[in-house]
């Protein structure tokens, strides 16, 4: 069976005509950039299949949108979400990371890639920096230690460049594939 399988894909062949490529201009996808514009690509980070309707449920509930929101499935885990409101999308994005049922949700930006091509290998997460000297609790030494982490994004200091407290805030992009040392 599986012999006579390979046998007839052997014999598949592509005409001329089909052999043709075809050319997409701007144009006719500038809709569909700017649409994408109030939307993010999300995974949530198992292997497991969620409930939909619980997901959707409660999602809409964790970000509180203002506005309206769409869900389209792209693959198992995998959503589009489209907001009526770009402010909504930037907050959501701001929140980062969130949850459901003790998992991962990965957001990304819409870009237009396909699904099989995306990331979502990377997540930022506030590290909180315990019993630091307080002469070190400042946005550079921040910086130093955020980056022996990953990415640094932000690290929560006040106008003067102090962050002062029981801990720093650095906001960090973690390598999800990396464990934590």
């Amino acid at each position: 069976m599986v012999e006579e399988l390979a046998v007839m894909c052997d014999r598949i062949s592509l005409t001329e005509g089909e052999k043709e490529g075809i050319t997409i201009v701007e144009g006719e996808i500038k809709d569909l950039r700017q649409k994408g514009e109030r939307c993010i690509v999300g995974r949530i980070g198992s292997e497991k299949r969620i409930n939909k309707e619980a997901f959707m449920v409660m999602i809409r509930r964790l970000w509180k949108i203002v506005g309206n929101i769409v869900f389209k499935e792209l693959q198992d885990n995998m959503w589009l979400f489209e907001f009526s409101k770009v402010e909504d999308k930037c907050r959501v994005l701001e929140g980062r990371p969130w949850l459901f049922d003790r998992y991962i949700l990965i957001l990304n930006e819409f870009d237009g890639s396909p699904p099989s091509q995306m990331d979502f290998s990377k997540s930022p997460f506030w590290i909180q920096i315990h019993d630091m000297p307080l002469v070190c609790m400042n946005g550079g030494v921040g910086r130093k230690i955020g980056t022996s982490l990953g990415e640094v994004w932000d690290v929560d200091v006040a106008g003067d460049g102090v962050g002062w407290g029981s801990f720093l805030w650095v906001r960090v992009l973690l390598d999800l594939l990396k464990p934590l040392e």
